[in-house]
């Protein structure tokens, strides 16, 4: 059956690529090597080269197509595969440039070599609680010291932003036994500057993988042709030393086709385009059967057996595909069940120059017929890519209308308006489903602009007809979100009591929406300061996210769940939710996009319990995903929690500053008046506490904080809960004098913190009604008050809200510190003081020092010791040629190995275990 005779009558299932997760399966022509051609040639001068490369994190293998890439890295993998090193392979394609898609391929790359590593310790370590999606893969790596080899070919297909940075970055970070190895037609950016310069990255490029004069005549000598080091020379100035060329050659010099006569004449310019001459010549010996099928096959992506036998009628198809592998005539198994092929590229380019001599015409219909195949096999991405060749766009849109509901539920975000943008905009605007999907997919990938037009579309085309009524709830929730995403404030705050939840059964694409709802109505409520409501409609949200596969609105419900109960005071059970969040298997399956708000939240909690080495790691490598996915309400707690972490852990740094800023142009950007008026009282608040408050005073009435106004009490910003305007201008009222207008307005606060049980937010208030006396000078009253904020932080391990209020806050500790308390408040007091490097090892026995929980890496041995020698971060980055992200990576692992959280801590253990 065509997709036309099927439109929409499979909305409710899923396609085979994203129905279950059995990825292997759906990828298994993209994770096995090519394989080796029968007239392969062999390279001995490069194999010898790079088989000794595995001191580099990178091998970079450049040049355009026809120069022996995928050849030489499947000789590679072979030959390392058969010294006992661990190997793993994939190749891209334009598909791929979809962080979700990309980051499923990663993981199953990783899970293909656990068997070699290790299976039960490689799980145990891809769920470890408190680590980022890349520390996992890196760490999964290292637990095995024998080299491990990962081919990533066709890397020039990888263009997303976010796909390369995640690349970078694990070359970057990679364990000394693990060499990447890309085939790539494109120089990668990795491959220049300090990775070159630091021998990280060996780069072989299109003049390497050349034939030198002395491999041509080699060559040409073991093919039986007898000619002089002169003819050679000139053979290979005239084709450049082109492995290509020499392989056709080889394929007609079998054929008999080609002499060495014919091959002077060539030498001597008689020939102009010796590719095309050569191929020419190996397919005279072909059958005309075999000829036609290799010309109508040769639109395809890649081949199997039924594809091509749909595609030009011939019965034996498996049989012609193997005899054309066993010919060498540039024909590859892709896959170890030898059921897929593909042409090499030149080839491939040779023949489709070819078809359109002779076949032309034809060329839509093989392509409608491919799709329709495709199709057939819920194999919705190729159907699509092949409908769009066959311009027949109604098809292509009737695949993409079928498929996005899915799309949206796995966070295929770029796939959906990627392939929507191939699409005229009155195919889309004609389907009400493909509107819903594309209005989600900018939406969550906030093109805030751009997502109003589809969600137009949609709702005009609700309008025009009864038959897209089912439709009208959904489109309702749609603009609700649109509303919140946007900082609509009163709009969302109408809008959402007239949305019923709904648990009965429906369409995936309803039960979606439906989960959506669960997580507005839990924000909503979280606005209100109603944080059970809050909880109980974020834990329903989840269930349905559950009910229809759809992990992206799950992420956000384990996130708001999370947010209310730190609300409440239960960090610690916020923590627990996150981290098993971010480690089940529904989200680590669909990628960073669905973990970004998890990972936002998560860095957020960790900041707040004082681990800030933790957090700092957790947003460092998520901040980029974040930036980009996620609405204002994430942005605020991702971008100060970043920044303060980053200031904790290395206070001589300008880091914190400089994430700042970015934060800044993202606001600025993005015309978000909440991102930037939350980031200018980020500002107040470390003016004030580095004594600048003229500079505090300047900022504070450019925003009229000096006014007493509050905002709706049904409206709140509850990111912002340590961090409102309220805050801003009672910390600026201490700081300047006017103590007595903060204690007023503190009481006023404290009381409707106690009303809605906001234990977050009250000891925060208590924090600074305890500063408030202390800057009236009554030490009593001030450190009674800062007793009842601990006793209150103490059990819920709320650190960071102390150590963020400075140097005041702490003395008024340090003074509490030496009254009688509870274990508990004093094990918390000691804590607080460490992270603030108040708190100083003032014990010289050996129960003062940290155990070495585990050895340094020769790299953190090396960072280790200039650490010692007073070197910053951005000081050890520019000497060892990484960057300061990296160094912050190694710094958190040498915290951890030595049970330390500070850098003096780090110091003192290290030179006390002999370290360095």
């Amino acid at each position: 059956m065509s997709v036309k005779a099927n439109v929409y009558s499979r909305i409710e299932d899923a396609s085979v690529e994203v129905q279950s997760f059995n990825a292997t399966l759906v990828y298994a022509h993209k994770l096995s090597p090519p394989s080796a051609l029968t007239t392969e040639i062999a390279r001995p001068r490069l194999l010898s080269d790079l088989l000794n490369s595995q001191n580099h994190s990178a091998v970079v293998i450049q040049g355009p197509g026809g120069f022996g890439k995928s050849t030489l890295m499947q000789q590679l993998y072979d030959q390392f595969a058969k010294d006992g090193s661990i190997t793993g392979w994939l190749t891209f394609e334009e598909s791929d440039n979809d962080i979700s898609r990309f980051n499923t391929l990663l993981s199953v790359l990783f899970h293909q070599i656990a068997d070699d590593i290790n299976v039960g310790n490689f799980k145990q370590t891809t769920q470890m609680s408190g680590r980022s999606a890349i520390e996992n893969l890196l760490q999964s790596l290292a637990i095995t010291t024998k080299p491990i080899s990962l081919f990533l070919d066709e890397f020039q297909m990888v263009t997303d932003t976010i796909s390369l940075s995640l690349i970078t970055t694990l070359i970057e970070r990679c364990p000394p036994n693990v060499t990447f190895y890309i085939g790539t037609r494109a120089i990668p950016d990795f491959t220049r500057g300090r990775f070159l310069i630091g021998g990280r990255v060996k780069l072989v490029d299109a003049e390497q993988l050349s034939f030198s004069t002395e491999e041509v005549e080699e060559f040409l000598r073991l093919v039986g042709l007898d000619i002089s080091s002169i003819e050679a020379n000139s053979f290979r100035e005239q084709t450049g030393g082109w492995p290509a060329v020499l392989q056709l050659l080889q394929l007609a010099l079998k054929g008999g086709r080609v002499d060495r006569g014919t091959l002077s004449a060539w030498i001597s310019g008689s020939e102009s385009e010796l590719a095309d001459y050569l191929a020419d010549n190996a397919m005279q010996g072909l059958s005309p059967e075999k000829i036609e099928f290799l010309l109508m096959t040769s639109l395809l992506p890649r081949l199997s057996a039924p594809l091509c036998s749909a595609i030009t009628g011939v019965e034996n198809s498996q049989e012609i595909l193997e005899d054309l592998v066993s010919k060498g005539l540039f024909v590859r198994v892709v896959d170890t069940q030898k059921k897929w092929f593909k042409y090499h590229s030149l080839f491939a380019e040779y023949l489709k120059a070819e078809f359109n001599k002779v076949y032309a015409i034809q060329k839509q219909k093989l392509h409608f017929k491919a799709a329709n195949w495709f199709y057939s096999q819920g194999m919705m991405n190729d159907a699509f890519l092949q409908a769009i060749e066959a311009e027949d766009f109604e098809m292509a849109a009737d695949i993409l209308a079928e498929w996005s509901p899915k799309l949206i539920c796995n966070a295929r975000l770029q796939t959906i308006d990627h392939w929507c943008s191939l699409l005229p905009r009155e195919v889309i605007s004609e389907r009400a489903i493909l509107c819903w999907s594309l209005a989600w997919a900018r939406l969550f990938f906030l093109h805030r602009e751009s997502a109003q037009e589809p969600l137009n579309w949609l709702i005009t085309r609700i309008a025009s007809s009864d038959e897209y009524q089912e439709m009208q709830v959904s489109t309702n929730i749609l603009k609700c979100c649109y509303a919140f995403v946007n900082n609509e404030r009163e709009l969302f705050s109408m809008m959402l009591p007239q949305l019923q939840i709904e648990t009965k059964d429906m369409p995936d694409y309803q039960v979606f929406g439906m989960s959506a709802l669960g997580n507005l109505s839990a924000i909503y409520h979280l606005r209100a300061k109603n944080f059970v409501i809050a909880n109980e409609h974020a834990n329903l949200a989840l269930s349905l996210s559950e009910k229809g596969n759809a992990a992206f609105s799950g992420a956000y419900a384990v996130a708001l769940m999370s947010i209310a109960l730190m609300q409440s005071g239960e960090l610690d059970l916020a923590l627990k939710k996150l981290k098993a969040g971010l480690h089940s298997k529904e989200i680590r399956i669909q990628g960073s996009l669905s973990t970004a708000p998890l990972s936002a939240t998560y860095g957020q909690a960790q900041y707040e319990a004082g681990n800030f080495v933790e957090a700092e790691s957790q947003l460092r490598d998520t901040i980029d995903t974040i930036s980009k996915t996620l609405p204002t309400e994430w942005l605020i707690a991702a971008y100060i929690s970043l920044a303060r972490s980053s200031e904790f852990n290395d206070k001589e740094s300008n880091d914190a500053m400089e994430i700042l800023v970015n934060a800044e142009k993202l606001a600025f950007d993005r015309k978000d008046d909440r991102l930037v008026g939350a980031l200018r009282r980020e500002h107040i608040r470390r003016a004030l506490i580095k004594g600048n408050l003229h500079e505090a005073k300047l900022l504070a009435d450019s925003m009229s904080l000096t006014k007493n106004e509050r905002g709706s009490l049904h409206c709140y910003h509850f990111t912002e809960g340590c961090d409102d305007e309220v805050i801003c201008r009672v910390r600026l009222n201490i700081y300047t004098g006017s103590a007595n207008l903060a204690l007023k307005e503190l009481e006023y606060e404290i009381g409707l913190a106690d009303e809605c049980e906001w234990l977050r937010r009250k000891i925060k208030l208590l924090i600074l009604k305890s500063m408030a006396y202390d800057a009236l000078q009554d030490l009593s009253k001030a450190r009674e008050q800062m007793l009842l904020a601990i006793d209150l932080a103490a059990p819920r391990n709320f650190m960071a809200t102390f150590i963020e209020e400075g140097s005041v806050c702490i003395s008024l500790i340090e003074g509490i510190s030496r009254q009688i308390l509870s274990a508990c408040s004093r094990r918390f007091i000691e804590r607080v003081l460490e992270g603030a490097s108040i708190y100083e090892i003032k014990d010289n026995s050996l129960a003062a020092y940290s155990t070495l929980i585990e050895l340094p890496t020769k790299r953190e041995l090396e960072i280790l010791t200039l650490v010692v020698e007073g070197a910053s971060n951005t000081e050890i980055a520019d000497r060892l040629f990484v960057t300061a992200n990296t160094v912050k990576f190694h710094m958190k692992n040498l915290y951890s190995k030595l049970a330390v959280n500070n850098r003096v801590k780090l110091i003192t253990t290290a030179i006390h275990l002999g370290l360095v």
